[in-house]
């Protein structure tokens, strides 16, 4: 009998201020069909646009994009990052966990 392992899945947090101090907060649990850069960046982009975070809010609002390192995530040209930075922000920064890197 073969063992049935969990789809993988995005875990999504959001930065904002609150009382002028930047928090970090549990978003979503996105569950994942492609592990490409692209089906990333989809996947994501569709979850927020579930509770009204647009890509026109993003566009406004959206400045880092922290990942573990993957090169699905950090990829240069297919990462999720640089399917975002091409679809959002030009000025999107990236960032690669410091957990992730040892």
């Amino acid at each position: 009998m073969k063992a049935h392992l969990p789809p993988t899945s995005l875990v999504s947090y959001v930065q904002i201020p609150f009382k002028n101090v930047p928090c970090n907060y549990f978003f979503n649990i996105v569950p994942l069909k492609s592990g490409t850069g692209a089906g990333i960046a989809d996947e994501l982009l569709s979850s927020l646009n579930q509770y009204g975070i647009t890509a026109d809010i993003l566009r406004e609002r959206l400045l880092g994009f922290a990942t573990d390192g993957a090169a699905s995530m950090l990829g240069k040209y297919k990462g999720a990052a640089s399917i975002l930075r091409e679809q959002i922000n030009n000025n999107l920064i990236e960032i690669h966990c410091m957990n992730h890197k040892l």
